[in-house]
């Protein structure tokens, strides 16, 4: 038989086993919406009326970036600067909490959000309770410290947590709990699942834009994993919500959670 044609056989296997197969998405199963930043298309990202305005409308999660201040508090900002978010300026993590207290969080985004200041984590976590979930981005700070802060407002096994990439921070954490839901990502996508699945053995599993497959969501969900898939910044529009929707994920953050639930309601999964 010709060489060629064991070639061409070898090379079908191998897109054989990357094509996900067909999935419908389960109509007894509730996708999770996680609002990125809030309600973050309505309201000044990060702040409790962003957060509240995400459960208003159908969110499950908020998700909110926590960074820890001078004086050792964790407060809710995306960025290590204040001056995007704010009307100041400064590092987050050379300021203190009065300092950043005084500034305003609302006025950039729009002068009726004026008043708006920056929360500390412990007033989300307070204002939430029994409306909406958080889904927590680590950014900066003790880790430790971090997690008996969640223990204390009674979220530790709650609160969706990913410490930015940092799988020291997250083996740091599985030291102090087991309870803490994790969710860290592989930077080879799929390739990569096996050594994240060995060494952290998460609940979820995040999954962004560039390593977003059906297969791997398949293939996370067939390990007993949550997938979580990420469809912002290029994806946070319909064709990709689509494609998360139709993979069945478990998780799927948004900016536009209002584009997001439409499409839910739509297949009536919500």
């Amino acid at each position: 038989m010709p060489r060629n044609f064991f070639f061409l056989l070898l090379i079908f296997s191998f897109f054989i086993h990357e094509l996900p197969a067909q999935i419908s998405p389960d109509e007894n199963k509730k996708i999770k919406v996680v609002a990125h930043r809030g309600a973050s298309k309505f309201a000044p990202e990060n702040t409790i009326t962003a957060f509240l305005k995400a459960a208003e409308m159908g969110a499950d999660y908020a998700e909110m970036d926590v960074r820890q201040t001078k004086d050792g508090h964790f407060i809710i900002i995306h960025d290590a600067s204040i001056r995007r978010t704010t009307n100041g300026k400064g590092l987050v993590a050379e300021m203190t909490l009065e300092e950043i207290k005084a500034l305003d969080a609302g006025a950039w985004f729009g002068k009726e959000f004026a008043g708006e200041n920056v929360p500390t984590l412990r007033e989300v976590l307070q204002a939430i309770k029994g409306k909406i979930l958080p889904d927590l981005d680590f950014k900066a700070g003790n880790p430790e410290q971090f997690v008996q802060l969640l223990k204390e407002e009674g979220y530790l096994d709650e609160a969706n947590v990913t410490f930015h990439g940092s799988w020291s921070n997250c083996k740091k954490v599985k030291q102090q709990t087991e309870e803490l839901l994790i969710r860290p990502g592989s930077k080879t996508g799929a390739q990569g699942l096996s050594k994240l699945l060995e060494e952290l053995d998460p609940p979820l599993v995040n999954i962004g834009r560039s390593a977003f497959s059906e297969y791997y969501v398949s293939l996370v969900q067939q390990k007993g994993k949550l997938a979580f898939v990420n469809a912002l910044r290029r994806a946070d529009n319909k064709r990709f919500m689509k494609r998360a929707i139709d993979a069945n994920a478990d998780f799927i953050q948004a900016d536009k959670i209002d584009v997001l639930i439409g499409l839910l309601k739509e297949r009536g999964l919500r």
